[in-house]
């Protein structure tokens, strides 16, 4: 009987730290767009023709999300897996700055840092637009190309070989900026069909 009370004591203190995060499960949502069609972006596999396409963030409030894009799958497998984020090595190095809305219509390919994708107000944002929903800000990223940081060369999509992985991550900063505090990941794998 103790041990019994004692387990439903863990679970009701654990159950009770869960309720003031609750609000913040739904910070934001990804939805990737091709010639006008919407992907099911709760599945972690989707297919793409290899042709432009549209990466949306649906925010719920102005904020940065960091992408991590490879063609190796370990930051994904990772993800999926719930590795800490300080523990994943598509986040080992700092925040990519790319221009500002999106002039190159590309995203960063990078095995050790994240791309840092921010909307602070109209005209400071990397996106190529954002508009008012409901409750909701929907940031636009055209993908025309990949860009790889390593080589510094561009893949035009329709060049594509190999999948692309992607990681979504938001976070706070604490321990006055020495961690970082996961508040929400996404993962996504990309195939391409002709």
């Amino acid at each position: 009987m103790a041990k019994r009370c004692k387990t439903i004591s863990i679970l009701m203190l654990c159950w009770a730290y869960t309720i003031p995060f609750y609000g913040q499960i739904q910070k934001f949502k990804i939805v990737i767009e091709q010639e006008g069609m919407r992907k099911d972006s709760l599945k972690v596999e989707i297919e793409l023709k290899k042709k432009p396409f549209k990466i949306i963030i649906e925010i719920s409030q102005p904020i940065g999300v960091l992408l991590n894009a490879s063609f190796v799958s370990t930051t994904w497998d990772m993800a999926k897996n719930g590795k800490v984020l300080k523990y994943m090595p598509g986040f080992q190095g700092t925040g990519m700055a790319d221009e500002l809305k999106n002039p190159n219509k590309d995203i960063m390919i990078s095995d050790d840092s994240p791309n840092y994708w921010f909307f602070e107000n109209n005209k400071s944002h990397r996106f190529d637009e954002v508009i008012q929903e409901g409750n909701w800000l929907v940031c636009k990223r055209e993908i025309e190309s990949v860009f790889i940081v390593d080589t510094k060369s561009h893949i035009r999509i329709q060049d594509m070989q190999k999948p692309l992985y992607l990681v979504f991550v938001t976070y706070e900063w604490v321990n006055d900026f020495q961690d970082k505090l996961e508040i929400q990941r996404k993962w996504l794998k990309i195939n391409w069909i002709e």
